[in-house]
């Protein structure tokens, strides 16, 4: 049966999710989400109880829910990707399908095909750009824009240039990467409504600014999300961004100095300025002020001090990407187990031989039960299949 796998994290799912999974029912068959669990790519824990945000992805149509494990889900973009895409092979999937700024396949494709062979002449601008002080991602994108510029014309440049301001565009990008030569499809399906993190349509906030209305306290406009996610909303309680800065700050600052400069994918400049300033830090947003720099993110600071406390190492994201742990969270009907070949671990006895990749989702979400007051039982109890 063909397969289709749709990439998102769902915290919480939206309307512009429900349309993306409307898109993505066009492909036939069995249609599959591969979503974030307990830790999102931005390196926050999840807003919401995973196995709730699965139910309401099935509610919109998935057939069935799989967990990306942490070491790829709390990981920058190409690791997010990588991991994303040998899940999606492992299920058997043919096509992904993503939501991005632009359906450009064209120039998506391109891009991703000088991102992977990186011509001489753009790797030269790259190192050129990074003497002078330029993040890696800046760096990249000039002279990927400068290339198409000399080869492709001002318009495959103007082209370029537009993606690399596009957020999930970006990430379409990785997704494009991580496809190549694997036989997967990538088709990017372009975003209706907000921006990324945006709210400027009522009919179709992003999860971001719903979760920062959250945050701030304000209630849900009507129409704001399907009314299965707002009953899921309703049903759980809402954890904001910092509720396991105490945890995170007390692993960082009992963490060995080998340990801070073993965390997966963490440059040496922000393992020193973690080591530095972990003392002094009163929460997790101070400490990644402290350490935010030209060249690094918050975002990958943030990502790094969960990595940190999640035992995340570059060992860890290879033995998973090796061997991908397919957790099943929420499914239509017990018909798609048959249908996924036994490709997937459900609930049960199946944890103790699922691997290194079922660990770091089992912790990932007693650290999250932790921020949430929980314990860390109750939400594999909920159901399984919708019928």
């Amino acid at each position: 049966m063909k397969k289709t796998v749709v990439i998102s994290e769902f915290d919480p799912f939206t309307n512009g999710h429900a349309y993306l999974a409307a898109r993505a029912k066009e492909e036939g068959g069995l249609l599959l989400a591969v979503m974030s669990g307990s830790y999102t790519q931005r390196g926050r824990v999840a807003a919401f109880d995973k196995f709730a945000r699965a139910e309401a992805a099935v509610e919109a149509g998935f057939d069935a829910v799989i967990e990306l494990p942490p070491p790829f889900a709390a990981a920058t973009a190409e690791r997010f990707a990588r991991g994303a895409m040998a899940l999606a092979g492992k299920l058997g999937a043919e096509t992904a399908v993503c939501g991005a700024e632009t359906e450009d396949t064209a120039i998506l494709e391109l891009i991703a095909a000088l991102m992977l062979t990186e011509p001489e002449e753009v790797g030269a601008q790259i190192r050129a750009e990074q003497k002078n002080g330029v993040s890696y991602p800046r760096a990249r994108a000039a002279a990927v824009t400068a290339y198409l510029e000399r080869h492709g014309g001002p318009q495959a440049a103007r082209r370029a240039q537009a993606i690399f301001l596009q957020p999930n565009s970006m990430l379409a990008l990785e997704y494009l990467k991580a496809a190549a030569g694997t036989g997967i499809r990538v088709r990017p399906v372009k975003r209706v409504g907000s921006a990324h993190d945006g709210d400027e349509d009522p009919a179709f906030p992003s999860a971001g600014a719903i979760r920062a209305a959250l945050e701030r306290g304000e209630p849900l406009p009507d129409g704001a999300v399907p009314p299965y996610s707002r009953e899921m909303l309703a049903r759980q309680p809402f954890l904001r961004h910092d509720a396991d800065d105490g945890i995170l700050l007390y692993a960082l600052r009992n963490a060995s100095e080998s340990a801070v400069r073993g965390i997966a994918d963490c440059p040496r400049e922000i393992a020193d300025r973690l080591l530095a300033h972990r003392m002094a830090a009163v929460s997790v947003d101070d400490l990644v002020a402290r350490c935010v720099s030209k060249t690094h993110t918050a975002a990958r600071v943030r990502r790094a001090v969960v990595s940190l406390a999640l035992g995340h190492t570059d060992e860890t994201f290879a033995v998973c990407l090796a061997e991908p742990c397919a957790f099943l969270l929420a499914a239509a009907d017990k018909s798609v187990l048959a249908a996924l070949n036994g490709s997937v671990v459900s609930r049960g006895g199946e944890f103790a031989e699922a691997g290194p990749c079922m660990d770091a989702i089992l912790r990932a979400d007693a650290l999250r039960a932790c921020a949430a007051g929980t314990d860390a039982l109750s939400s594999y109890k909920r159901r399984l299949f919708a019928k």
